[in-house]
């Protein structure tokens, strides 16, 4: 509903305007009616109006001083004057000052009734507009500015409405239900906040907010690059889970200093997670399926990180590799991009090839073929997820040299292509607004 107040000195044309139509018809609330001009203006200091119907002729203030006041604090309010006299000197007074229209005494019914129609259909696009915005619509910041008439305009974000904002939409992030505002000025109490710019948008804003959440602190919209994998693997390979252990609080104080985006966190410690179980042959979708849903469900970094340790700590009664076993690992670790055969490695290590296989199959539960491809893939996945290289490149970065073979081993192990791979991270970013 649309608030309107009107503003008439004498008595009984005020009593027949409230009574004069249904308002609420309309879409407004008449929430104001007085005969002073004067408590006119307090009342517009203090409370929030869309639209005001004034006389033009009344004492204390005429209705031009009234309207250049209130303009001063409210430029998006609607005027309407209404006036016995019709000198065009008046008429030119309220153009200048932005008035909608100059309707002469007595009233006609109808051409009010449009009017009014025509301020809150203008008022109803603006905020459709501005909630367009807020849910993330395409909709230019410039043309955004020139709607709420406004020459900044900040996004504030607050577990609570703000009363003084020109829009709120409320939205779900994550399992958090917030109140996306657009607010003229900054606000003190809230989760998070920025002025728009041209470049601002929606979904960085959204990110930001999860980040915020997540890392319990503010956050920015510019997205860092994920801490590196290459320091824990080696632990991961030789099944040293303590190890794993001893380096989380130092990879959490990464993280919580980069702060990349939240999905990117996510994924990051799924994959400690899976890459560890995968190690001690624990890959039933028993096993991995509660890793993916209880990291999930983690809704700040330090409760993610104690699922990462209360899942590892349930893996560290387990052996650790043979060193042998530990010695091809890192091999293939190091050496992934060249062409690697259990042949070469075993001649290296000077033992018998079929021994080898055998202890590597018992240890790991894979072949050296399998883990070789196994390393290949993880690696193709963190350059499709990581860089903007085509597949053919990426294929032969990792050590393949047949992009038909690639494409086989990765939609076996994967099961999807490169491409729908990449398609399918890529729709995933740009859909979790909703």
């Amino acid at each position: 509903m649309y608030k309107l107040m009107i503003v008439d000195d004498e008595y009984m044309i005020l009593e027949g305007m409230k009574r004069l139509f249904d308002y609420s018809a309309l879409g407004i609330e008449l929430v104001y009616t007085t005969d002073s001009s004067r408590e006119a203006l307090n009342y517009a200091l203090t409370h929030d109006l869309d639209m005001i119907l004034t006389d033009i002729s009344m004492p204390d203030l005429t209705g031009l001083e009234l309207i250049a006041t209130i303009k001063e604090r409210s430029p998006d309010v609607a005027f309407i004057i209404m006036s016995g006299f019709q000198e065009f000197d008046y008429a030119r007074q309220a153009v200048s000052l932005g008035v909608k229209d100059y309707l002469v005494k007595p009233i006609n019914k109808q051409e009010l009734r449009q009017l009014l129609e025509t301020i809150v259909a203008q008022r109803m696009h603006k905020s459709q507009q501005a909630q367009a915005f807020l849910r993330g619509d395409k909709v230019t910041i410039q043309d955004l500015k020139e709607q709420l008439r406004v020459s900044q305009v900040y996004v504030v974000v607050s577990r609570e409405d703000i009363p003084t904002a020109l829009v709120s939409v409320l939205r779900h992030v994550d399992q958090d239900a917030l109140f996306f505002s657009l607010c003229e000025e900054p606000q003190q109490a809230c989760i998070y906040q920025e002025e728009l710019l041209v470049t601002s948008t929606m979904y960085a804003i959204k990110e930001s907010v999860k980040a915020s959440l997540f890392y319990e602190k503010a956050v920015s919209a510019d997205e860092q690059v994920m801490p590196v994998y290459q320091d824990l693997y080696p632990l991961i390979k030789t099944g040293d889970i303590q190890g794993i252990l001893d380096q989380l609080p130092l990879l959490k104080q990464e993280f919580n200093d980069k702060c990349p985006p939240v999905h990117l966190t996510r994924q990051f410690f799924i994959q400690l997670m899976v890459d560890s179980y995968q190690q001690f042959n624990r890959i039933s979708n028993e096993d991995i399926a509660p890793l993916y849903t209880n990291a999930k469900q983690c809704q700040t970094l330090e409760q993610l990180v104690e699922e990462v340790i209360q899942r590892l700590l349930g893996l560290i009664t387990q052996h650790k590799y043979n060193s042998h076993v530990g010695q091809v690992l890192d091999i293939i670790r190091q050496e992934y991009q060249k062409e690697l055969t259990l042949k070469l490695v075993s001649e290296r290590l000077f033992l018998n090839a079929v021994y080898l296989g055998q202890i590597i199959k018992k240890e790991t539960g894979s072949t050296f073929s399998e883990l070789l491809n196994q390393e290949r893939i993880r690696i193709a996945q963190s350059l499709l997820l990581s860089t903007n290289d085509n597949i053919e490149d990426i294929c032969f970065q990792v050590g393949y040299t047949n992009i038909g073979y690639f494409y086989k081993i990765f939609k076996r192990l994967c099961q999807e292509s490169p491409k729908s791979y990449r398609e399918q991270i890529r729709s995933r970013k740009e859909t979790s607004l909703s």
